[in-house]
C-alpha cells in the first residue's frame, strides 16, 4: 500500500516537474540544426505562407473565444491526469481481497 503511495506521489512530482520544464523551455530562443539551414531557403517562402495562414486561424480562434486556445500543460490535463492516478490507486488499495 504504502508502495503505491510512494509510486503515486513521484508520478505526480514527474509531471509536475515535467509541466513546469517544458513551459520554462517554451521562453528559451529555438536553436536549429544544419538541416534546417539548408531546408530553410529552399522552402522559405512556403512557411512563411503557411505561418500566414495560420495566424490568421489563431486571430480567429482568439476573437471567437476571447483568449488564445490553451495547449497540453496549461489546461489542466495533467494535474486532471495525476489526480486520477492518484484515486485508482487509492481505490485499489482500499478494495478487500478475498480470502
Amino acid at each position: 500500500m504504502r508502495l503505491k503511495a510512494r509510486f503515486t506521489v513521484s508520478l505526480m512530482a514527474s509531471l509536475v516537474l515535467g509541466a513546469w520544464a517544458s513551459v520554462a523551455l517554451a521562453d528559451s530562443k529555438i536553436i536549429h540544426d544544419a538541416e534546417y539551414y539548408i531546408l530553410q531557403p529552399q522552402n522559405g517562402g512556403r512557411w512563411a505562407a503557411e505561418d500566414h495562414e495560420l495566424d490568421k486561424k489563431l486571430a480567429a480562434l482568439r476573437e471567437k473565444y476571447g483568449r488564445p486556445p490553451t495547449s497540453f500543460t496549461s489546461c489542466g490535463t495533467i494535474p486532471r491526469l495525476a489526480q486520477l492516478v492518484f484515486q485508482r490507486s487509492r481505490k485499489t488499495s482500499v478494495t478487500k481481497r478475498p480470502t
